[in-house]
Formats: C-alpha cells, sequence, structure tokens
C-alpha cells in the first residue's frame, strides 16, 4: 500500500523557503564575487552592498527562526493538554505566557492555561488566567468559552450565585455562541 503524504505544516513550509531563499542569496553572492574579481575599481563597493544584503537577510532570518521558536513552544504546550498530560501543559504553559507575554498566540496561551487549571482542580488559578483573558482581549473568540469555564470553575467551587450570574451575562452577551448553549441547561438546573 502506498503511504499517503502528510502535508508540511507552517513552520516546514516557511523552512523551505527559508532553504530556497538562502540558496539564491548564496548564487548571487558568488556571481557579485566573480564580478568584482574582475570588475576592477568598483570590488570596494559591490562588496560592501553584498555584505549589506547578507546582513539584511541574516536579520529575518533571525527574526523567523525566534517566531518558530515560539510556534513551537505553543504547540508542545498544547500537545501536551490535549494528551491529557495536564501538569507538564500547565507548565510549559505558564512557561509560555512568562516567556513570551508579546506573542500573537499568548491570547490561546491563557485560554488553555485556564483551562489546564480547571482540569487540575485549580479553580482559583483557571479564573485568575481566563479573567486575564477577557481583560486584555475583550474581543477574542475565546471569551465566551473562557466565560462559560469561569462559570464552570465558580460552580464547582460552590458559589452558585456568582456561577449563575457568570451564566447569565455569558448568555446576554453572546446569545448566539456555543458557550451560551451550554450555558442555558446549567443555569436553569441551578437552584
Amino acid at each position: 500500500m502506498a503511504e499517503e503524504k502528510k502535508p508540511l505544516s507552517r513552520s516546514e513550509r516557511e523552512a523551505l523557503i527559508k532553504d530556497k531563499a538562502g540558496w539564491v542569496i548564496v548564487v548571487f553572492a558568488a556571481l557579485l564575487a566573480i564580478n568584482t574579481y574582475m570588475g576592477g575599481s568598483n570590488s570596494g563597493k559591490i562588496l560592501n552592498n553584498t555584505i549589506d544584503a547578507n546582513n539584511t537577510w541574516s536579520f529575518y532570518q533571525a527574526k523567523s527562526i525566534k517566531q518558530t521558536l515560539t510556534e513551537m513552544r505553543y504547540d508542545d504546550a498544547l500537545a501536551a493538554f490535549q494528551g491529557n498530560q495536564l501538569k507538564k501543559a500547565d507548565s510549559d504553559l505558564n512557561t509560555f505566557i512568562r516567556k513570551y507575554p508579546s506573542s500573537p498566540y499568548l491570547p490561546l496561551a491563557l485560554f488553555w492555561s485556564g483551562n489546564t487549571k480547571y482540569a487540575l482542580k485549580d479553580y482559583n488559578g483557571a479564573i485568575t488566567q481566563l479573567q486575564t483573558l477577557i481583560t486584555r482581549y475583550p474581543g477574542h473568540q475565546r471569551v465566551p468559552a473562557a466565560i462559560l469555564t469561569i462559570g464552570n470553575a465558580n460552580l464547582e467551587s460552590g458559589k452558585k450565585a456568582v456561577a449563575k450570574k457568570t451564566f447569565t451575562d455569558l448568555i446576554a452577551k453572546f446569545p448566539d455562541s456555543e458557550a451560551a448553549k451550554e450555558a442555558k441547561p446549567i443555569v436553569a438546573n441551578i437552584k
């Protein structure tokens, strides 16, 4: 049986593009070096331009590598959560949040950190992380699910009145969300 070829991930595609770009730059550098050797009086100027071009390319390559490392760390933490390695996920997500406070993945890291803490029955920690997500990123797509988890954390902590208010607010603010649909029967059963 023929083995299906798995599509390349974003970071693998970026790596391929970087490899190709590197070869193109090497070829241009070699051509410029030959031209410099044969060019005579302009050789110093051409050499300096080549060095500037290589420095610029190195800067952008390094920036992309940093971004790729950030993505990999986030993906590893999420994989730990999905693999039910909750303590590892909690540690990895907390490290990610501390090390990459300006990452575009930070809202998702806060969301999954809150859910990890909820799964570990650290309800106060879950509420804190999810409140941070809601406060810092009020328009993020995970906010309704975060509010739902906060309500569940309050319910699990025995704070029925707070949980009921949280669920009611969720239903009022995001009536068409999946989280609101899940909250409606929960609110109906809170006495």
